[in-house]
């Protein structure tokens, strides 16, 4: 095979990404949950979110800090000047508030958004912040996914209230009801890649920005110390398409070693235990190109080639060690991208230094805020440019 592009495991370098549809549940108080400080972690209901937040507010060292992470390797900035003023906080004028939980599953674990406000005596605005948590163990930590600028730019900057009308598409604000039906994905569920897209264009106009905004972004005058702990939750639940990174992701060329191949023993061999594998036969093929990619845990590949002069393309999933052709698929629009597409374009497009300017106009149209290709965004701008896209189809 003669070229290979894409990510490691670890997500260093070029990110490929997708859109998932998610049925998420969406928690907000009319009055933000006042959450108050405690002097000691044994404290801590680490079960419900709530006590995550406590301790995070609450942390006055660094052992105490670093047991809020997830990952076996954590790091915080905090430092022993913030742990020892977190030890010297009066409790009663100094709190958090909690104001917005975003919960999903996700290849089979719960997530959790957090906005939430630090309220001190000493400085007169709100310290707003975001936490993204993932529950193990019956124990909820803080735990980051890579990539998801997108999701933390709505609830960072935009109102909580405002946020449920455009997932629900419902408000007794028509115009809150006009911008949600454009935030729509082709299913009719809000959609996170959209808004990133027309955010800017949203708070350029005075009005929709002032409907759409945080308050307290925007206006100092308003009350921000207003938290109760009797605060109740408000529950909805939502269809959601989301931006996820793609695990593992590799784009292969194949050499011309791999043209015009058939079924004998020397191919047998050279594909034995590989995908390909299940492709061959007694007349000739043409192998062209293959992205493997990780979902939910599971390994597939999607392979374009020739067979009797028609280009074709195929998903093989692997089960156990076994190749198997996946049909019909939720792949499908993966399918025609990369049916339709070179292979030179796409590995082209995921480089970090493009000179080319229209391939860095086509990558910052399908591009996240972190700069990551969207399969998903890519496969529609394909489709709706394919005349002016023609040098780099196929």
């Amino acid at each position: 095979m003669s070229s290979t592009f894409g990510q490691v495991e670890e997500n260093n370098g070029i990110v490929i990404e997708y859109n998932k549809d998610l049925s998420i549940e969406y928690i907000t108080y009319n009055l933000p949950l006042r959450i108050d400080k405690v002097e000691n972690q044994s404290k801590i209901d680490y079960s419900k979110i709530e006590g995550l937040v406590q301790s995070f507010f609450s942390a006055s060292n660094l052992k105490w800090a670093l047991s809020d992470y997830l990952s076996e390797n954590p790091k915080t900035g905090r430092g022993k000047k913030h742990f020892d003023a977190v030890k010297e906080l009066n409790p009663q004028n100094n709190y958090a508030q909690l104001e917005t939980i975003y919960k999903f599953l996700y290849n089979s674990r719960q997530f959790a958004y957090v906005k939430y406000s630090l309220i001190t005596e000493k400085i007169p605005f709100p310290i707003i912040g975001m936490l993204s948590l993932e529950k193990k163990d019956d124990r909820w930590y803080i735990s980051n996914l890579f990539n998801q600028s997108d999701v933390q730019l709505t609830f960072a900057n935009l109102n909580q209230n405002v946020i449920r009308d455009l997932f629900s598409q419902k408000s007794n604000n028509s115009e809150i009801v006009k911008i949600a039906n454009s935030l729509k994905n082709s299913k009719g569920y809000f959609d996170f890649t959209i808004i990133n897209e027309m955010y800017s264009d949203l708070m350029s106009d005075r009005k929709t920005k002032t409907l759409l905004k945080d308050k307290r972004l925007i206006d100092r005058n308003v009350n921000f110390r207003n938290a109760s702990f009797e605060s109740e939750p408000v529950t909805s639940k939502h269809m959601v398409s989301q931006p996820f990174i793609l695990d593992k992701a590799i784009f292969t060329e194949y050499s011309s070693r791999e043209q015009s191949i058939i079924k004998d023993e020397k191919n047998q061999d050279k594909f034995s235990g590989k995908p390909e594998s299940i492709l061959l036969k007694d007349t000739p093929i043409s192998l062209i190109h293959k992205f493997y990619f990780v979902d939910n845990d599971e390994n597939y590949f999607i392979i374009k080639y020739v067979d009797n002069d028609v280009k074709k393309v195929v998903t093989i999933k692997e089960n156990s060690g076994v190749y198997l052709i996946v049909e019909p698929n939720k792949f499908k629009s993966w399918e025609n991208l990369f049916l339709q597409i070179k292979g030179s374009f796409f590995i082209d497009l995921l480089q970090l230094d493009i000179t080319d300017k229209n391939l860095i106009e086509i990558k910052k149209e399908n591009s996240s805020i972190s700069k990551g290709i969207n399969l998903d965004l890519l496969s529609i701008h394909i489709e709706k440019n394919k005349t002016t896209l023609s040098k780099y189809l196929d």
